[in-house]
């Protein structure tokens, strides 16, 4: 294309640069280039816009007047704000006093400073004797932990305490009635009622309800003259309505009130409310009877006036009001109110209105016949009016005539009539609850119920309640003492505890007595050393012994006196170190070869030792084939894909033992099956004193099992019979649920 052109071959012009023209850079910057005249920079001289001369354009114009005028302004003004300027820069730069003497103000002096808002210093110093007064004081935490003990084992009657507070509140109301008014506190959206209610009488001026209820508001929120006014309001818009003036009367006393109870009567005089409260209001029998005899000519049918015309009226012209009454205004109440002054009313009452119990049971009492009312009016509904009647002879009549029940002798004690309940026990055959019902107003009953239901634990439980003494020499049997015994010192009734079980003998009832006693505050070691002297081949009392005082050169002794004992084995066993313990175990083995207890008790200290126990366990199942502790332990020792099928060998051997059927359900539990609480219910049913069973059943989550726990109060169980020995006399409730938190599957 360039090829043979000349200017290739040509010398470039003086100065020139190659790829200049086409915008190259690279060759050369723009520093390199001249300053263009736009890019020279001019003095910065700040008057360079300025004409002091005015030689510009305007040099020689003469201004006008009212720009003459302007500029005079313009020049005083900018002389007076650089005055200005002038004099704050200079207090500025001047040193102030004030702020200089800040240094020399004490800390107390700072901590004084009133309040922006409390130039008093009012806010500032109640704040401080507040302050003052308060009282800190540091306790030790053996104090915090001693309250917490005492709060969990005190049971709070919440009924009790609440009535409490209701008398404390109503004594408090009567010392401050005079400071309520003035203490009283606006309620809850009064203002927004408030609003309501007279926006409702903007709207309906004659419904009363809204004036009504905005004096209510008034009279809340201390605003009587207020209350007052809008009440006055509602009498002169609804003058016929009976409401309104009976609120006028609460709202007002003295001479107002009178006036007030003149013009209610005047605009309804057809209200019986309202000449009742006019009636009221009076205080002299006399002016009561004026406006009785008032509201009659209005009212004339109105049996209550005329009932208080009858008791106001004098008595030589009560007869005749009696029979103008009657005339006028019949009825039950009117004819019972004339049979208190004339008694031949009765029987023209009962002939007009021969079904009304209440007109009979007054003619009964003035010596009528009860076989004639029940005739009359049948024999239901009798049982109500005996309920009321506080009448002993005609009570008696009426019970007398009536085929009555049990059902109907607890609606009498439930009511509180305990005359006519002793009146209809006397009638009808008496059981066991009964009598307990009716030993709670009479005592003395029980000596008859003892006699006909020996063999009732309720009415043992109710005699030796009411007759320890007297309970601790008539039972006999054993069996009745002890249960007896322990009721009253789980009850924590320590007395009667102590008067029943003084007479006990068995093993049993003296551990128990020992147990009364260390409770009642007597000295535990002259305690068991007495109980030790009175029964000194008493197994309970030994392991009652060691329990208490842990000391094994005690059950040592024991182990002596006692050498067939099992349980005083395996207790002295678990007080002694492995390699004792395994000594005594072997020993008492010697003394008691047959002794699962033994056995167990030998193959869990192996087993604690980190030893193989499989020949003992199995040794021990040859010597007691249908222990069902053992075998619970062999399922333990079961390798889990083997103790389906040794469960079921389990089970037919020990004959359905409560323990092996626990443990099948433990082993159900870790491997989720549903079944898990029949097992435990099985053996429940099995053995209902098993405790162990119900403690699982709970902790499985059937809470029902407390009930069931509570109704049985079982004693035996590996895991609950020690817990039950040692937490004697502690509510078996909190025990049982106390003791079900700290249980661990073995499995």
């Amino acid at each position: 294309m360039f090829a043979g052109k000349d200017f290739l071959t040509m010398q470039p012009p003086p100065g020139y640069k190659a790829g200049i023209g086409r915008g190259a850079t690279g060759f050369t910057t723009r520093a390199d280039a001249p300053l263009t005249a736009a890019e020279i920079q001019l003095p910065n001289d700040p008057d360079r816009y300025r004409d002091p001369d005015e030689t510009g354009i305007l040099g020689g114009t003469k201004l006008a007047k009212d720009d003459q005028e302007a500029v005079k302004e313009y020049m005083k003004l900018n002389e007076k704000l650089s005055h200005k300027r002038k004099v704050i820069k200079e207090q500025v730069d001047e040193p102030d006093p004030v702020k200089e003497e800040l240094a020399t103000v004490s800390l107390d002096e700072w901590a004084n400073l009133p309040e922006a808002t409390d130039l008093t210093r009012r806010n500032k110093r109640l704040r401080q004797e507040e302050d003052m007064q308060k009282r800190w004081y540091t306790a030790p935490d053996s104090v915090a932990q001693t309250s917490s003990a005492f709060d969990n084992s005190i049971e709070v009657d919440e009924e009790k305490l609440q009535a409490k507070d209701q008398a404390l509140s109503a004594r408090l109301d009567l010392v401050f009635k005079p400071r309520k008014a003035e203490q009283s506190l606006a309620p809850q959206g009064a203002e927004r009622k408030r609003t309501l209610l007279e926006t409702m009488i903007k709207t309906q001026p004659n419904n009363p309800q809204g004036y009504i209820g905005l004096a209510r508001i008034e009279a809340q929120l201390s605003q009587p003259k207020k209350a007052r006014i809008a009440i006055q309001k509602g009498m002169k818009h609804c003058p016929g309505v009976p409401e309104i003036w009976l609120e006028a009367l609460k709202f007002h006393s003295g001479a107002d009130t009178l006036a007030i109870a003149q013009k209610a009567v005047d605009n309804v005089p057809k209200s019986p409310e309202v000449w009742r409260a006019v009636i009221d209001l009076q205080y002299t029998d006399e002016d009561k009877l004026n406006y009785v005899h008032q509201a009659l000519e209005h009212l004339s049918d109105n049996s209550a006036l005329w009932e208080l015309a009858i008791d106001l009226e004098s008595p030589q012209d009560r007869k005749d009001v009696i029979g103008i009454a009657l005339e006028l205004a019949p009825s039950p109440s009117l004819y019972l109110k004339a049979a208190e002054y004339d008694k031949a009313v009765l029987d023209a009452a009962v002939k007009k209105y021969p079904d009304n119990k209440t007109l009979w049971l007054a003619k009964i009492k003035k010596g009528g016949s009860i076989k004639d009312a029940i005739r009359s009016t049948g024999p239901d509904g009798w049982i109500d009016v005996a309920l009321t009647c506080d009448d002993s002879p005609t009570l008696t009549k009426i019970v007398d005539a009536l085929d009555l029940t049990e059902e109907d002798f607890n609606r009498l004690c439930e009511a509180g009539n305990y005359s006519a309940a002793k009146l209809v026990a006397q009638k009808i055959p008496k059981t066991v609850q009964l009598y307990t019902k009716y030993a709670a107003f009479d005592a003395d009953i029980l000596q008859e119920a003892v006699e006909r239901y020996a063999d009732s634990e309720e009415i043992q439980l109710e005699y030796a309640k009411r007759f320890p003494e007297q309970a601790a020499q008539k039972f006999s049997s054993e069996n009745v003492l002890v249960n007896i015994g322990e009721h009253f010192l789980d009850s924590c009734q320590i007395d009667t505890a102590l008067t029943v079980l003084s007479r006990t003998v068995s093993d049993e009832g003296q551990s128990l007595y020992v147990d009364a006693l260390i409770r009642a505050g007597k000295p535990v070691d002259k305690v068991i050393e007495q109980a030790l002297a009175n029964h000194p081949f008493s197994e309970k009392l030994f392991l009652q012994q060691a329990r208490i005082f842990k000391n094994a050169d005690m059950l040592a002794a024991a182990t002596v006196k006692l050498p067939k004992s099992e349980h005083l084995w395996v207790e002295y066993a678990t007080h002694l170190p492995d390699v004792r313990a395994r000594a005594v175990l072997l020993s008492a083995q010697s003394q008691c070869p047959k002794s699962a207890a033994l056995w167990l008790a030998r193959i869990r200290l192996e087993k604690k030792s980190g030893r193989n126990v499989d020949y003992l366990l199995t040794k021990a199942l040859q010597e007691c084939p249908q222990d069902g502790g053992l075998w619970a332990e062999k399922l333990v020792l079961t390798p889990r894909i083997q103790r389906n099928k040794q469960i079921a060998t389990a089970v037919k051997a020990s004959n359905n033992s409560p323990a092996v059927l626990t443990a099948a359900g433990l082993h159900l539990w870790t491997t989720g099956k549903d079944s898990v609480a029949k097992w435990f219910e099985a053996a429940i049913k099995n053995d209902p004193q098993y405790g162990d069973a119900y403690m699982w059943l709970y902790a499985y989550g059937q809470k029902e099992a407390l009930d069931k726990f509570l109704v049985a109060k079982p004693r035996k169980g590996e895991l609950w019979g020690p817990t039950f020995s040692q937490n004697r006399g502690f509510p078996l409730k909190d025990v049982f649920i106390t003791a079900t938190s700290t249980l661990h599957n073995p499995f």
